[in-house]
């Protein structure tokens, strides 16, 4: 039965995935509302990715082990228990930090402690709003906690919420989010939903449902 299901995400169908698409595209919308809030200027979300992964395939969806991240890691629970990754390439985590801290994009080159401060608040409210949604979408009672974040690469920034996570975490959905200032200043992040195959089975059945299959 656990191949049966690991084997049905690894290939949700077009339908599927337009399912978990629109999910993304609220989640995108009302995280794309509070960060404009934030930096005082429209934002325009796009959803490139809206796909399942194993846990193993994580880090090459963002582009590699060595790829350097800021991760923001929220432990989830509620009718589901799993944990949230929000992943920010670091050429998009310094932008996101100019724009917090009304700097001109492109004057940060590292992080400095109100930066990670910044944008672990930033995490934890864009997580917010794709939780909810998500929450909606399954419906559902989801409940994140007290974020973590880290600066390394992707690979080791995925082993560390393995080990934190423990040997449940074997499927990520995973939703790409491309913010857009009026500027053109672009923001990717990456939202990865860490789950067990228990986990995977209703949620399974969520999408399949939305999807009218």
């Amino acid at each position: 039965m656990k191949s049966q299901w690991r084997e049905a995400l690894d290939k949700l169908t077009e339908l599927e995935k337009d399912a978990l698409r629109e999910v993304g595209y609220i989640g995108a919308g009302h995280a794309a509302t509070a960060l404009s809030k934030l930096i005082d200027q429209r934002i325009d979300a796009s959803v490139p990715i809206a796909a399942s992964v194993s846990l193993t395939q994580l880090p090459e969806t963002v582009g590699g082990r060595e790829e350097l991240v800021v991760g923001v890691y929220l432990p989830l629970t509620g009718d589901l228990e799993g944990s949230v990754l929000l992943v920010f390439p670091k050429r998009s985590a310094l932008a996101l930090a100019d724009l917090l801290m009304k700097r001109k994009v492109g004057t940060a080159t590292t992080l400095d402690e109100i930066d990670t401060s910044a944008l672990k608040e930033v995490g934890n409210i864009l997580s917010g709003r794709c939780l909810t949604a998500l929450s909606k979408f399954l419906g559902m009672r989801l409940i994140e906690h007290v974020p973590d974040l880290a600066c390394d690469m992707v690979g080791a920034v995925v082993d560390s919420i393995i080990i934190k996570f423990g040997q449940r975490a074997e499927q990520a959905l995973v939703i790409v989010v491309e913010l857009t200032t009026k500027e053109k200043v672009k923001i990717m992040a990456y939202f990865f939903l860490l789950f067990g195959l228990e986990e995977a089975e209703t949620i399974l059945k969520a999408i399949r449902a939305k999807a009218g299959e």
